[in-house]
Order: C-alpha cells, then structure tokens, then sequence
C-alpha cells in the first residue's frame, strides 16, 4: 500500500488521509466503490437498473479519461525553449535535463498551494541530487519572484521565469500549481495538477529513477 511504502514522510495521521498521496489506490478504490455498491442495491433493489448503470458509466468515464490523459503523457516532451533567471541569465530547458531525471513545477507567489509546496521540492532537490527541478514561475517578474524567494527563505539551483505562460498554455494547465514529470530522455512520464506532497512526490521521483 502506497501510505505503508512511504509512511517516513508523514508527520501525522492527517497527512496519511490526505488524498493527494493516493493512500487509497486504484484497486482499493475499486474494491470500496464495489462494497458501496453491493450495499446500496440491497438496501434500494428497486433503483437496481439505475445504480448499475451509473457505477458501469462512471468506471467507463474514469477509464476514457486516464487512457487520455496516458496518452498525452507519453507523446509530450521537454519543450525546447528559453527562460531567463531572475538575475537575467537565459537557460535552456533541453540543457538543464542533459539526459537526466527532469522535474518542472509551474507556480506563482500569489498561489496558496504553490507556496505551501515550495520547501517541499526544496528539500527533494537536496535528497534526490540527481534529478533536476525547475522551478518554473508564471507570469511575475524578476523583482516579485526574488523578495517571494527570500521571504520563504528557498534557494534552487534552476529558478526560471516563464513571462508569458508559455508552457502553462501548451500543457492546457488552468490553474496552478502544476508538476511535469520528465524521464532521462525528456519524454513526460506523469503529470499532477494542484498540491504535491512530500510522499507523492517522492514515490514519483524513485520510480522515474528506477526506469
């Protein structure tokens, strides 16, 4: 089980119930979703047609739609572009991956979530030396990205400015935070949208070190 694996990077039993870090996994969820259904049959056998057909439209949907959402995932790559650094330097998204383990975390300072995660890829690009993160801002200037920085009293090696949104607009992310998950070959292995936690996104990072 996904908690039992990462149980070291929990600090209370309220992160442990914290859906972000798939405590209950697909097949947990299923065998649930399976109970609760058996129990409402026997307790409504009169709507029987009307809840198996919503449970068969509902795996239906959620099958469509990771088959999609897989799909997209490994034809996306490491876009080829440049960003400037806040202290004006242009870095190169292809040069920094260099054949290694790539992470991009699209965030802003305004954005509660974002903040809230900050020190937690802070602390991964200490443990995991080998993957590089790139702290990719949305749409702020040098100036706020800096004081934001110092505030929080966070330092990485990759901190870059992306202006416009441009990879924001290419991934179809509406809302922010938002983490790319890149293999050695810059191929884009995973995606999560919203909050990442310390135990989520440690098991992502170990398995695309180990493939």
């Amino acid at each position: 089980m996904f908690v039992m694996r990462f149980f070291e990077s929990y600090d209370s039993v309220w992160q442990i119930l914290d859906i972000r870090d798939r405590g209950f996994d697909a097949f947990s969820s299923f065998i649930a979703g399976l109970i609760f259904l058996i129990i409402q049959l026997q307790r409504k056998p009169q709507q029987r047609k009307i809840l198996i057909c919503g449970a068969a439209t509902t795996v239906l949907l959620f099958t469509i739609t990771q088959a999609i959402v897989n799909a997209g995932n490994k034809q996306s790559s490491l876009p080829n572009l440049n960003f400037s650094t806040p202290q004006g330097s242009s870095v190169n998204l292809h040069h920094v991956a260099s054949q290694n383990v790539t992470i991009v975390n699209l965030w802003a300072s305004w954005c509660g979530p974002c903040r809230r995660e900050m020190p937690v890829f802070s602390q991964a690009e200490e443990r995991f030396p080998e993957v590089e993160f790139i702290m990719l801002n949305q749409r702020e200037p040098a100036a706020t990205v800096n004081q934001f920085l110092a505030q929080m009293h966070l330092t990485f090696n990759y901190v870059l400015l992306d202006t416009q949104g441009d990879v924001a607009t290419m991934m179809g992310a509406h809302g922010l935070p938002m983490t790319l998950f890149y293999d050695k070959h810059g191929n884009m292995v995973s995606s999560h949208f919203g909050e990442v936690s310390p135990a989520s996104l440690q098991a992502a990072i170990e398995e695309l070190i180990e493939n």
